[in-house]
């Protein structure tokens, strides 16, 4: 795996062996950076469910400003470590907690960007639930969630976030929220 855009671009990644952490594809990242272009430059990120780190770190690659990468796993851990090592990116942070527990420590700052990508397995629910009563996105923000392309997410976030629109790329969706409008 490599960053794909950016000034570390070309620059090789570690990954997980095994079947235990997936990455997100090269060509969903892409995607991914190829919608939320306008929210990029400048911008602070939240990866969640970090994993290798690839989405932070393609993010900062490409002009945030900061990523702050979430993950828990100690194996995966290692490898986000070693990555951001290896980048040398200014303005990533690596948080190694789990994701619930993270996220009210979290409380009092907000992000222009939320990327989540849990296991497959998991509800994403209370991630999404934490993230809107702690008020982690900033107002003109997005938040991603990337899920089984069979998994219905068009879910709202209380009352604070909308569906706006999911991608799908092949077994993969991206689906992305922003906060509703007032009324």
């Amino acid at each position: 795996m490599k960053i794909i855009g950016g000034m570390a671009r070309g620059r090789k990644l570690k990954t997980l062996e095994g079947e235990s952490t997936r990455p997100t594809a090269g060509k969903v990242r892409a995607a991914l950076f190829n919608i939320l272009n306008a929210w990029i430059p400048d911008a602070e990120w939240l990866d969640l469910y970090a994993g290798s780190g690839a989405v932070g770190l393609e993010a900062v690659s490409r002009g945030a400003a900061r990523a702050m990468l979430v993950e828990r796993a100690g194996p995966a851990l290692q490898v986000v470590y070693q990555n951001v090592d290896t980048l040398d990116l200014a303005g990533v942070e690596v948080l190694a907690l789990d994701v619930l527990v993270a996220l009210p420590r979290l409380a009092g700052q907000q992000f222009d960007v939320i990327f989540l990508d849990p296991p497959y397995a998991e509800d994403p629910g209370p991630a999404l639930t934490l993230i809107a009563q702690h008020d982690l996105l900033k107002a003109d923000g997005r938040l991603v969630l990337e899920h089984h392309a069979d998994r219905v997410a068009k879910l709202m976030v209380g009352e604070k976030y909308r569906w706006l629109r999911t991608a799908r790329y092949s077994e993969n969706s991206l689906s992305f929220y922003g906060t509703t409008p007032a009324s």
